[in-house]
């Protein structure tokens, strides 16, 4: 008998995720759009997360539930449900964000529709530890469709963004290079919908705390992004999320799964994966000189250099304040836990 390969796939790597799993695979569940596979990857949990998985995957068909016996760190587990998975379409799903229902139909119609597209995100909204919409400075509508610094546009739809502006949207190469070099810092669309054949030409993530945005540099080089103009995703915040793990180097240890005895600061990390994708990248010759100077503005920003020195000066021991630190006590007035967002998914 020939077995059914769905058309997308999802991938959600976890690490005692109990406490918001339920809501996530739920919202997931509930996709208007039927034709997937939800591949989970258990980190070696140790707290209900395989059982409910397990309940999960015996009532639901579409999941596809594995448990390692061992962590293995965030960047393997996932590359480990890229690995796993069989679609066309390909979307990373964390255990405590939630997709509304329209999420997969919408995104897989724009990969449907266009084949220069090869990733789609809906607009991204806050959510708390209670699941309730977060309107405070800083938590408004995040979208990746609008030039580095400028207002998020308020545009019903999709696409449409201004071409001769450089957003991910845009058609060449350096600019959708640039537009995520200089734009927002934070990378909710990699939890978009992505063509697997493209995610197979990256190196997907990699073993250190922030190669998701490198990841995400090395599509904007292979294809263009759309943006949904409607809020289909709810990051959720919460004070046991990675970025709040106590020291950036347990941070680095739970991002590749071992200690190094030296860490090298995430954002210099950062400015040599971009170099190499310029200089080693599937990128048009004549587009690697634009791109190239999009990393010198990269590098010589300020604010860059100041947020790479409390890198480093964290890195040896030193309680320097973050700007991490100022919105933890506002999210649930507790301390950081073990088990953050993705921290050893």
């Amino acid at each position: 008998m020939i077995q059914h390969v769905p058309r997308v796939s999802i991938g959600m790597p976890v690490y005692n995720g109990e406490k918001y799993l339920s809501t996530a695979v739920d919202s997931l569940l509930a996709q208007t759009f039927e034709d997937f596979e939800l591949v989970i990857s258990d980190n070696a949990s140790t707290d209900r997360t395989e059982e409910m998985c397990r309940d999960y995957a015996a009532r639901d068909p579409r999941i596809r539930y594995f448990r390692e016996e061992s962590n293995r760190g965030v960047a393997w587990n996932f590359c480990h449900v890229v690995g796993l998975s069989r679609g066309e379409y390909f979307k990373w799903a964390a255990h405590d964000d939630v997709c509304e229902p329209t999420f997969l139909a919408r995104c897989v119609d724009v990969l449907d529709r266009h084949p220069d597209v090869v990733w789609c995100h809906p607009q991204t909204a806050y959510v708390d530890a209670r699941g309730r919409r977060m309107t405070g400075p800083g938590e408004g509508v995040v979208s990746f469709a609008v030039a580095p610094g400028r207002p998020a546009e308020k545009v019903a739809g999709i696409g449409g963004g201004d071409p001769s502006q450089p957003t991910r949207e845009s058609a060449s190469p350096h600019r959708r290079f640039r537009a995520v070099l200089l734009g927002p810092g934070e990378v909710h669309d990699v939890y978009g919908l992505i063509r697997m054949s493209a995610m197979r030409q990256t190196g997907l993530e990699r073993p250190f705390h922030g190669s998701d945005k490198v990841f995400i540099a090395e599509l904007s080089l292979l294809g263009r992004f759309v943006e949904v103009r409607e809020v289909l995703f709810y990051s959720r915040r919460h004070a046991e999320q990675f970025v709040f793990l106590p020291s950036a180097r347990i941070l680095e240890a739970e991002t590749s799964g071992r200690r190094r005895w030296l860490v090298v600061p995430r954002r210099l990390r950062c400015m040599f994966w971009y170099l190499l994708l310029i200089l080693k990248g599937r990128i048009i010759w004549y587009e690697r000189l634009p791109c190239l100077t999009a990393w010198v503005h990269f590098v010589c920003r300020p604010k860059k250099w100041k947020r790479l020195a409390v890198d480093g000066l964290r890195l040896l021991g030193l309680k320097v304040p973050s700007p991490e630190d100022a919105v933890r006590p506002a999210l649930t007035g507790q301390s950081p836990a073990r088990a953050p967002k993705g921290s050893t998914t």
